[in-house]
């Protein structure tokens, strides 16, 4: 059974765990306000303090949600509650189970949890290190924490890839509702930043010590300001005339967007191509001053694009100084915007578009 390009998925309802706090709300807050600077954290191991976008601790404590998780880590936590309330939103708690996919999206999944493993086993050897330590430093777990809390039964998979994870996560859920494996897919991306990352950051990236980075810079060597957070999206095949967001990962850029979200967050190389790639009279946006630079940080844009769509309205661009010789969204506007694009440069140079539109075009016939 093929699957065809233009099969577009409708996005039912989002959940959100950023560095602005938990739900679509603070997200939207966020965008109407004028943008702030993030906190700078220690850098564990060196006399430096390293600024940063970190999910607060108060959006992580709702013992409602996150009962029978006590020993599950923060990756855990914000996948839990991301992928909870895209559930409790979308009006499909009807669904059968055995009918629900879980699929989430990484760059480097538990890793905190993974070297907290392999410092365990330095420490105590392999006989005597934490079996706690080794379950959740499983790329699943997290995934699995999802499906035991929300009580599916469906497929469940976790993609990593340090360029293109939800891009992929999102042609799964697309075959898994094409193929009737699924009625809905809870497909997302979460991120964790440890001191490892940190780390790393600091040593191999430009991380502007102000905490502004230059979104629309497009060089040689991006600045980065790391990131975390958990967002995820509740989809099925669209039924109908919704008016709904639709969301489809493809390599093709037509037909013409109204808005393209350039996802230049630093975290894959050089920049200087993103120009190149969009039309001149086409507005471009880029939100990742928001939520920081994470490998998947199109899935965050993509969330700020889903609500655009709903509002009709387009949000003002952080730190839009920086652009050069590009339209940007400079302003909070209100008006007809029906298609975007979230365009992604890789680190071997290839190219990945999500499309994002206010309603769904009519199914394929035989699908």
């Amino acid at each position: 059974m093929g699957i065809q390009p233009e099969t577009m998925m409708q996005i039912h309802s989002t959940g959100i765990v950023t560095a602005h706090g938990r739900g679509v709300a603070a997200l939207e807050n966020a965008l109407a306000n004028e943008w702030r600077t993030p906190p700078a954290f220690d850098l564990p191991g060196a006399d430096l303090r390293v600024p940063a976008f970190r999910v607060p601790g108060d959006a992580l404590e709702d013992k409602s949600v996150l009962k029978k998780m006590r020993r599950a880590d923060r990756l855990g936590k914000m996948a839990v509650i991301a992928a909870y309330d895209a559930w409790t939103g979308s009006g499909l708690g009807d669904t059968p189970p055995e009918k629900v996919g879980v699929l989430l999206a990484s760059g480097l999944g538990p890793h905190v949890r993974t070297f907290k493993f392999l410092d365990g086993i330095l420490d105590f050897g392999d006989a005597a290190v934490s079996p706690t330590d080794f379950s959740h430093s499983v790329h699943n777990a997290a995934a699995a924490y999802i499906t035991a809390r929300l009580q599916t039964h469906g497929p469940t998979q976790t993609v990593t890839d340090f360029d293109f994870a939800f891009q992929h996560a999102l042609r799964i859920a697309r075959c898994w509702l094409v193929e009737n494996r699924c009625d809905a897919v809870l497909a997302g991306a979460a991120e964790e930043l440890g001191a490892v990352m940190m780390h790393v950051c600091n040593r191999m990236l430009d991380i502007p010590r102000d905490g502004r980075p230059k979104p629309f810079a497009f060089s040689d060597a991006p600045s980065v300001v790391p990131g975390e957070g958990a967002v995820f999206f509740a989809l099925t095949l669209p039924a109908g005339q919704e008016t709904a967001p639709c969301i489809a990962a493809t390599t093709e850029t037509a037909p013409d967007p109204d808005l393209v979200i350039l996802d230049a967050g630093g975290m894959s190389g050089p920049e200087t191509e993103y120009p190149d790639m969009v039309h001149p009279e086409t507005p471009v946006a880029n939100y990742t001053p928001l939520f920081g630079s994470m490998m998947t940080g199109s899935a965050f844009q993509c969330a700020v694009a889903a609500r655009m769509l709903e509002k009709s309205r387009c949000f003002a661009n952080p730190l839009a100084e920086t652009a050069r010789n590009i339209r940007v969204c400079r302003l909070q506007t209100d008006g007809d915007i029906g298609r975007i694009h979230c365009l992604k440069r890789g680190k071997n140079g290839r190219w990945q578009n999500i499309r994002l539109q206010r309603s769904a075009p009519p199914i394929p016939s035989g699908l």
